[in-house]
């Protein structure tokens, strides 16, 4: 990511066992420091049930300063027993780089 910048993150579940378009809810959080975005609903898309899009504004990638970022994708699933259940990837780190022009352009 850049910051202050639009980004779009790709994210690929690699694993036969999951099927995101049958989860009840999927959030992707990315953290630094005491900066904290999460996004669901529409704030993502789903496809294929494997990956997950998500898109920033200007004004989101600006909570953050040059350097790692932490990332974790939860999704939520109804069980067998009826219950509803939670499931997480590893954190991961990806890495901000610093842009030029520090404002939010129109």
């Amino acid at each position: 990511m850049v910051h202050y910048t639009t980004p779009e993150f790709t994210f690929v579940i690699d694993n036969d066992s999951v099927d995101l378009s049958a989860a009840e809810n999927v959030y992707v959080t990315f953290k630094q420091n005491h900066s904290l975005v999460t996004k669901t609903g529409d704030d993502l898309s789903i496809e294929g049930g494997k990956t997950i899009k998500v898109w920033f504004s200007q004004e989101e990638s600006a909570y953050f300063i040059p350097g790692p970022v932490s990332i974790q994708i939860n999704w939520t699933f109804l069980g067998g027993d009826g219950k509803l259940q939670r499931v997480s990837t590893g954190i991961r780190q990806v890495k901000i780089t610093q842009n030029l022009l520090a404002r939010v352009v129109a």
